[in-house]
């Protein structure tokens, strides 16, 4: 190889460089989270910010999850009067908490277009983030005793749990709920079920791993024993 051929390898390579790191400025990474502008409806029609990264704030509108495990949210940012969609893939790890209807998210992503809906694309599960606790916890024996309630109920281990097949074909999951600072074997425990739609893998690893978790549940009755219906699973210390 020549010297006039080395040479020109050597500027091509810095002239790649300096365009990825030109392209890539527009990524901010954890390093700089804390400066990220927050996302307005001038940002959304200026293309010269697709791709850019920021943060957005809002009301859940609806909330969903696919067969194939991506959770699809609808935001809404009255302030900016602002709806936005916020597909969260599984390649993005667990949400911390699956947000639900009517509750506030603190989505930090980069901004796209996707048949003609603007999207934030988070740039990780961890960055959909719930501003503000959905109640007080309760302890198990303190969840058994309020039949009809919507609680939020933890830290908690599963001492069972197990899919099952409905009659009608769904895959559930039984469990058993004890509290996690209690291991005596007085330890008060409730049986709980959370049903196939409700459930993601996510929430269904940590209910069958060995760490605490928190859930939602409605408190029912089934064989004239307090039982709950467990709507989300999600990891301590998610706010």
């Amino acid at each position: 190889m020549g010297p006039r051929y080395r040479y020109l390898v050597i500027v091509v390579a810095f002239g790649a460089l300096a365009v990825l790191f030109v392209a890539n400025r527009r990524y901010v990474y954890s390093d700089s989270l804390d400066a990220l502008p927050a996302l307005t409806a001038a940002h959304i029609v200026d293309p010269r910010h697709s791709g850019a990264t920021f943060q957005f704030e809002g009301r859940v509108n609806s909330v969903g999850t696919s067969r194939q495990g991506i959770v699809f949210m609808e935001v809404y940012d009255p302030a900016e009067d602002i709806y936005l969609d916020v597909p969260v893939f599984p390649s993005l790890g667990c949400l911390p908490v699956k947000p639900e209807r009517g509750e506030t998210v603190r989505v930090t992503g980069n901004l796209g277009m996707y048949s003609g809906q603007p999207q934030l694309r988070p740039l990780s599960a961890a960055h959909v983030e719930l501003t503000e606790r959905p109640g007080d916890p309760v302890s198990v024996a303190q969840a058994a005793a309020r039949g009809g309630a919507a609680l939020l109920v933890g830290p908690v281990i599963a001492v069972e749990a197990e899919y099952f097949e409905s009659q009608a074909g769904m895959e559930h999951v039984r469990l058993t709920l004890a509290d996690a600072e209690d291991r005596t074997a007085a330890r008060a425990m409730v049986a709980g079920i959370m049903f196939e739609g409700e459930q993601t893998a996510c929430e269904v690893d940590r209910l069958l791993s060995d760490d605490p978790f928190m859930v939602t549940a409605e408190v029912d009755t089934f064989q004239d024993a307090p039982s709950l219906n467990v709507q989300r699973v999600f990891a301590i210390g998610a706010w």
